[in-house]
């Protein structure tokens, strides 16, 4: 696989880049094929003039464990916004703002929790 040369510098900038290089996403698991082009990208980097350091992310293993969490927590926050006023259906056959709130949110309902549901395994 070839990859393109991502030319960090701009043409009229002489400044060079410390790029940090996790070490914990070199571990266990990693394909022998992603490594090496991983290398050869950190190689043409080096070749540009650019410092590549080692650093250490020690909480690297939770990530996806924050990803889901935080997700989740989006999710329901962009779902709120579906009030039947400026997103999502209004309700038919309302007889006051209150009504509309809450047929809207009654109909939309459904359908958040199908999109919630489908995010779970």
């Amino acid at each position: 696989m070839k990859i393109q040369n991502a030319n960090l510098k701009s043409q009229n900038d002489n400044s060079k880049f410390k790029i940090g290089i996790p070490r914990e996403y070199f571990g266990e698991g990693l394909d022998a094929g992603v490594k090496k082009v991983i290398e050869g990208a950190i190689d043409s980097i080096k070749k540009e003039g650019n410092e590549i350091i080692e650093i250490s992310l020690p909480n690297a293993q939770y990530a996806l464990e924050v990803y889901y969490i935080i997700m989740f927590v989006e999710v329901a926050s962009n779902l709120a916004r579906y009030d039947g006023i400026k997103y999502g259906r209004s309700a038919k056959n309302a007889k006051n703002l209150m009504e509309v709130y809450l047929k809207s949110r009654a109909e939309e309902n459904n359908i958040r929790k199908l999109r919630f549901k489908r995010g779970l395994y």
